[in-house]
């Protein structure tokens, strides 16, 4: 099964808008697409011309009907707000979310970040169990820590292998020393246990594939794919993720792009949990001809 990134989707409309002149007018629009089926069926019957006016009994009973609506679609935005809206809150609502789990948005956090720490501190609530007690803590020692894995390698020894927001991924002696003090503090680690901040195992690869377009595109579309690669690369690096030909691909098939032969590497790079992949070139180049 091909994993989704759901983060890439729209977020789902989870608090309505509470407007009353919408809802009256779908329930005035229901009713009178009610009353031509039923004319249509009786031709005696009078046309519905004063549904419309305040003043006729049929809208006063809409009015109402449409006001309950509102209420309703109210009582489910409370509802949602209460038990859904941490994973799509913004600004100071996901303040709120934060610190309903002691958590506090820290200076240049970014919301994204936030919501990875509220979610990992609410994995993480049991002590010295589950790895995301160890990740929540080390997300919280610096805002320059991307992403954390825990590796166990026996005998009570586990390694924190640590991704850094900055330099390719691969963190610096001071940021594993900021990480290494809050995770081996007493407060945090528990006596029976042996823990290393460590920086990832770096698996250099040079990526290089060269782009043939249509004869119908033009050079842009091959410049913009080029140089968005990098980006797209960096956005979906992460520790222990594979690196794989197909991805590559779909990172430079825009429409009006015919192939992409992929030079380098030359098969899918697999990566073990406690690897990074980092690009140590990276060569796109658009092909001299065009498809026939």
């Amino acid at each position: 099964m091909i994993p989704l990134d759901a983060w890439r989707l729209p977020h789902p409309v989870v608090v309505r808008e509470l407007d009353f002149e919408a809802r009256l007018a779908a329930r005035l629009a229901q009713v009178a697409a009610e009353w031509e089926e039923l004319r249509a069926e009786h031709p005696e019957l009078p046309p519905l011309d004063a549904i419309n006016l305040t003043s006729d009994p049929g809208n006063k009973l809409l009015r109402n009907a449409a006001f309950g609506d509102l209420l309703f679609v109210a009582e489910l935005n409370d509802t949602a707000r209460v038990v859904r809206v941490a994973d799509f809150a913004s600004g100071s609502d996901l303040d709120l979310h934060a610190r309903e789990v002691g958590l506090e948005r820290a200076e240049g956090e970014l919301d994204a970040r936030l919501l990875d720490r509220i979610k990992t501190r609410r994995r993480g609530s049991s002590a010295a169990g589950p790895d995301y007690w160890y990740e929540w803590h080390a997300m919280t020692a610096s805002t320059r820590v991307a992403e954390v894995a825990i590796a166990e390698r026996g005998g009570g020894l586990i390694d924190a292998v640590v991704r850094s927001t900055d330099n390719g991924g691969v963190p610096d002696q001071a940021l594993l020393d900021t990480v290494a003090a809050v995770l081996t503090s007493r407060a945090v680690r528990p006596r029976c246990i042996r823990l290393r901040v460590v920086a990832p195992v770096v698996r250099p690869v040079a990526i290089a594939a060269e782009v043939t377009l249509r004869p119908e595109a033009l050079d842009e579309v091959f410049v913009q794919a080029r140089d968005a690669f990098p980006a797209a690369f960096a956005a979906d690096s992460k520790l222990g993720r594979d690196l794989t030909i197909d991805w590559i691909k779909g990172q430079l098939m825009p429409a009006g792009t015919y192939a992409v032969a992929v030079t380098s590497p030359p098969a899918d790079v697999i990566v073990a949990p406690d690897e990074l992949i980092v690009a140590s070139a990276i060569d796109i180049t658009l092909a001299p001809g065009r498809a026939s």
